[in-house]
């Protein structure tokens, strides 16, 4: 009689837990031995908002109900989310289109539903993220525009403390051909294009230069622009190397990728241009790891 009394409450105890979690996100797979929140799980297990994910020597795919689909490499570690995974080390590799991986300071989404990009924290201060089929967006704390990573391309990002509203760029400044009287700086590393204001401005159109300001999240951009900055500071990096500088000119020439080392800042996130070799390959032949299923 005991015995037959302990087993309902164990399974009512097991029912009011599962409840508490609320509903599943999806599911994790791998072939092999992972972990969700320190417990070693075989094979698959379901996904609950805040679980802690943690691969050993197999990658594992999460397969959430909302039609995202995450790859964590081996010896990584992340929590996932309804809305995006927090990558807390190693590599993920996403497709989805209304799904985001965290990494540090950054959000990293794909810009299409078959689109795919693979984020990696390389060390205490980098995040890499590869663009693989389609390109990628990564946005700052604040859901600023950090850069637009290409297809096939890769960037190192360094965050650095301060304000998320903080910015410094690099590139080519312009006037706009929408509205010439106004000034837009190409930022070429980044791809991403801003709207500048501010004394000093108009003096240097043509010229690379590297400015510093405050982003104005409240501010409507010109068109084509992806926000506006007000400049507090301007420095002339090249004089008069950008080209025509007429309204409706042609666009500065695009820097080739094995020479554009140069550093460009956005949000005070460090930005370098970095190899993309093997792009097209899964994360399994990116990592060496075995492959989910």
């Amino acid at each position: 009689m005991k015995q037959s009394f302990l087993i309902p409450i164990a399974l009512v105890a097991g029912i009011t837990s599962a409840q508490a979690a609320g509903p599943a996100l999806g599911v994790a797979m791998a072939t092999g031995s992972f972990r969700i929140d320190g417990s070693t799980v075989s094979d698959n297990a379901s996904l609950f908002s805040g679980a802690t994910i943690e691969t050993e020597k197999a990658s594992s795919r999460l397969q959430l109900s909302n039609g995202a689909r995450i790859e964590l490499a081996p010896r990584s570690r992340a929590k996932v989310y309804d809305d995006y995974l927090s990558l807390e080390s190693g590599l993920g590799e996403l497709t989805s289109k209304q799904y985001q991986i965290e990494a540090k300071t950054l959000r990293i989404e794909t810009d299409d539903v078959n689109s795919s990009a693979r984020v990696k924290i390389d060390n205490a201060k980098s995040v890499l993220v590869t663009a693989i089929h389609g390109s990628a967006s990564v946005y700052n704390e604040v859901g600023m525009l950090v850069a637009s990573v290409k297809p096939g391309m890769a960037l190192a990002f360094q965050p650095q403390a301060a304000a998320p509203t903080t910015s410094e760029r690099s590139g080519c400044l312009m006037r706009s051909k929408d509205d010439p009287s106004k000034f837009i700086l190409v930022d070429q590393v980044a791809n991403v294009t801003v709207e500048v204001r501010g004394a000093g401005v108009a003096e240097q159109v043509g010229s690379q230069v590297k400015v510093t300001g405050t982003t104005f999240r409240s501010a409507t951009p010109v068109a084509g622009a992806s926000q506006v900055i007000q400049v507090t500071r301007i420095e002339v990096v090249t004089a008069g190397s950008c080209g025509p500088t007429a309204a409706g000119g042609p666009a500065p020439k695009p820097i080739p990728a094995a020479t554009a080392t140069g550093i460009s800042n956005g949000a005070k996130i460090g930005i370098a241009v970095a190899v993309a070799g093997g792009a097209a390959g899964g994360i399994i032949a990116a990592t060496g790891g075995s492959k989910s299923r």
